[in-house]
């Protein structure tokens, strides 16, 4: 198809037509705007936008008016696209006249089909066109306007000798009605475009249907509402427990619906520049539900303008889903010729390998990282690009909202920044002070690390600073090695509330077999390579010695190089300028499980999460019998309170009024010395307020037969597993 440029003498015509049709006691209310220039090679392109209004009849005779303006100027303005629905006396009506609307668009292959179906709604059906059409004829007609139609075709893979007929049947119709007046020529090209719009629909949804999808807007889940379906039963509890995720409800929810716009106001009023970078966007999948897959293509696609999105790039990280082999390439191919690509990894590698995969097949100058089972809200690419576009050393994060899982609802999440904990576990934190101060949601905001699901960042500055670590597994701890070493190598990261994804916080993953051991083993390589003394807090957190943990995070000898190639600064100055929030454990002694030597194989356990009660429990290594002893005395129990949003771990107790040692917040002690022990490794735990000794008693109304008192010392030893530093005595 080629596009001509019309800069000669136009002419601009307006036709307003109404005809009734006494039979139907309907009229029908046809406006066109049609501007014909001759090109320099003696063309004619033409410009059209023709819109109709049908209605029931108000008056019972015939009556038609046909008014034409005609006009010459020397240029011609495109006019918007317009569209209205049917109405009968105020109410919508099943079905909307077509709309189409031919505007100056340079379509590439890849965007056609997406460009020539744009909306087919409820209650109202309409469609917009947007191509280009010239002819070789000297007056305009309605012929350029379908052979763009049928040249934009093309992306059925040769099945618009339907098109075709239609076009050659208007040059029919015209030069039979020529001499009959614009009203019966103007039927018999609604007629024949009414004929057009079922071909392109049964051309588009073709696609869809076989494999038991929808497209186009409107049906269920639309703007992004909560939807259920009247027939869940075994097979929906079986896709739930496969995907976690309601897949079966899924499959029901277009590919095209709308979701609710969550950027904050004054991100909708924002411009960009004109020559932002073009990105490439990476999914990653394995074993997703397809219509989960498509929908994500279909939502960038939808939401991204055309000359900013180079590629969509899926990558499939050894599925075993047959769907996803077969239907999704034939779906892929004749949907969106040439601008998606399928890269399929032979054997699976996780997440963090696969986008590697993605990355390396990327052509445009930003790669936009994505999980597989998102929907992206509108303008989410120019906020991002544009950031990009100012520092290319700075990772940028769409901001997040829900897909609920089970109902395919959305939600909005408030603004937030990206953290962990010492674990190096991910999780939403509040944005800093000096961003809340600031007063302006739509503001970036710094970030410390990310969640993971969605990443924005310059190709070239990717590679720069080592991509993703490729010698962790899977996934998990990646996200947050990536912060650290994206701001202690002098970029920035951050949350971009104008970008908006919405994302399936699935209830089960495909790795889920040994991502606790993977993330253990990712996070134990991110401590050693980049957290410098402060390491041992991740060991800590994860209840594991210092020298030999049980768990081989490879070599990370390259990693350590890249390090110093790169100049990066300490974990510290990380800690004092990027996430302050975090609480600091340097004062620890002395670690992990506790035992007591009169019941070796039970140890020292928080009990309830919301108790106050120490417990003995059988030994099992977890956060709950992490107990952690101090240079100040403190003998605290539980997981890290890792930073100043989470509690943090409680004090053992002994406020000399009974025999039981108690839990308590330790800034809630009322007496400082109430919560401080002396403690010696093999030797006896002694409460520096009252001089008695934390024991073990057997009692047959105690669970396991085990009672932790606090009484008069009679010698038992308690062994603690892991030390860092020795008390000086």
């Amino acid at each position: 198809m080629q596009i001509h440029t019309c800069t000669d003498t136009c002419t601009h015509m307006s036709t307003h037509t109404i005809h009734t049709d006494t039979q139907a006691h309907a009229h029908t209310d046809i406006h066109t705007d049609t501007c014909t220039c001759m090109c320099a090679d003696k063309r004619t392109c033409t410009y059209a936008d023709t819109w109709a209004r049908r209605g029931k009849c108000m008056h019972a005779h015939v009556r038609a008016h046909t008014h034409t303006h005609t006009h010459r100027a020397k240029s011609c303005e495109a006019p918007c696209p317009t569209h209205l629905c049917v109405e009968s006396q105020g109410q919508v009506l099943n079905k909307c006249s077509i709309i189409y609307s031919l505007i100056p668009h340079t379509f590439t292959e890849h965007h056609s089909v997406s460009g020539l179906w744009e909306h087919r709604g409820e209650p109202c059906l309409w469609v917009k066109l947007l191509s280009l059409g010239c002819s070789h004829s000297a007056t305009g007609s309605w012929a350029p306007v379908l052979r763009g139609l049928a040249d934009i075709s093309r992306g059925f893979q040769g099945r618009s000798q339907e098109l075709v007929r239609i076009v050659s049947g208007d040059r029919r119709v015209r030069s039979r009605h020529a001499k009959v007046g614009a009203l019966g020529d103007r039927e018999a090209i609604l007629q024949r475009l009414d004929h057009l719009e079922e071909v392109v629909y049964n051309q588009l949804n073709g696609l869809a249907k076989p494999i038991g999808l929808v497209e186009g807007p409107g049906g269920l889940g639309q703007g992004g509402l909560a939807a259920t379906l009247r027939d869940d039963g075994q097979e929906a509890e079986g896709k739930y427990e496969e995907y976690g995720y309601n897949a079966q409800l899924s499959d029901r929810i277009s590919l095209d619906r709308s979701i609710p716009d969550y950027r904050p106001r004054k991100c909708r009023h924002m411009s960009y520049a004109q020559d932002l970078p073009q990105v490439s966007v990476v999914f990653i999948f394995v074993n997703e539900a397809l219509s989960v897959i498509l929908r994500s293509v279909h939502s960038v696609v939808n939401h991204t303008p055309s000359q900013l999105l180079k590629e969509v790039i899926l990558v499939d990280d050894n599925s075993d889903n047959v769907e996803l082999k077969f239907n999704l390439d034939q779906y892929v191919n004749k949907r969106y010729p040439g601008l998606v690509k399928i890269v399929r990894n032979s054997r699976r590698e996780g997440l963090i390998r696969a986008r590697l995969q993605g990355w390396k097949a990327a052509t445009a100058p930003v790669v936009g990282f994505f999980d597989a089972h998102v929907e992206f809200n509108t303008g989410w690419a120019e906020p991002a690009l544009s950031r990009i576009r100012e520092d290319r050393r700075r990772i940028v994060l769409p901001a997040i909202d829900n897909i609920k899982y089970s109902t395919f609802e959305v939600q909005q999440y408030a603004n937030a920044a990206h953290g962990y904990n010492w674990g190096l576990w991910c999780m939403y934190i509040i944005p800093p002070q000096d961003w809340l101060d600031r007063g302006d949601e739509s503001a970036p905001i710094r970030t410390p690390a990310m969640i993971g699901c969605s990443f924005v960042v310059d190709r070239e500055y990717f590679g720069d600073i080592g991509l993703l670590d490729p010698g962790m597994e899977v996934y998990g701890g990646e996200n947050v090695e990536l912060g650290m070493r994206v701001w202690q190598c002098g970029g920035s990261m951050e949350v971009l509330p104008c970008s908006r994804v919405a994302h399936i916080e699935r209830t089960r993953k495909p790795y889920n077999n040994d991502i606790d051991y993977y993330a253990k083993r990712n996070a134990l390589r991110a401590a050693e390579v980049w957290m410098d003394d402060f390491k041992s807090h991740v060991y800590m957190a994860w209840n594991i010695p210092m020298t030999n943990p049980g768990v081989d995070f490879g070599d990370v000898s390259e990693r350590l190089a890249l390090r110093q190639r790169l100049k990066c600064r300490s974990f510290k100055w990380y800690l004092e300028n990027v996430y302050p929030e975090m609480r600091i454990y340097n004062n620890t002694l002395t670690y992990g499980e506790v035992r007591n030597s009169k019941a070796s194989g039970y140890c020292l356990d928080q009990g309830a999460e919301d108790g106050d009660r120490a417990i003995l429990y059988p030994c099992h290594g977890m956060s709950s019998q992490l107990v952690r002893y101090s240079a100040d005395g403190l003998l605290q129990l539980g997981p890290l309170g890792s930073t100043a949003f989470l509690p943090d771990s409680k004090c053992l107790v002994d406020d000399g009024r009974g025999r039981t040692p108690t839990l308590r917040k330790c800034e809630d002690v009322a007496r400082p010395t109430q919560r401080l022990w002396d403690f010696t490794q093999s030797g006896p735990i002694v409460s520096r307020a009252t001089g008695r000794c934390l024991e073990v008693e057997m009692s047959k109304d105690a669970n396991f037969g085990l009672r932790l008192v606090v009484q008069r010392c009679s010698g038992q030893k308690w062994m603690i597993r892991n030390w860092i530093k020795h008390a000086r005595h």
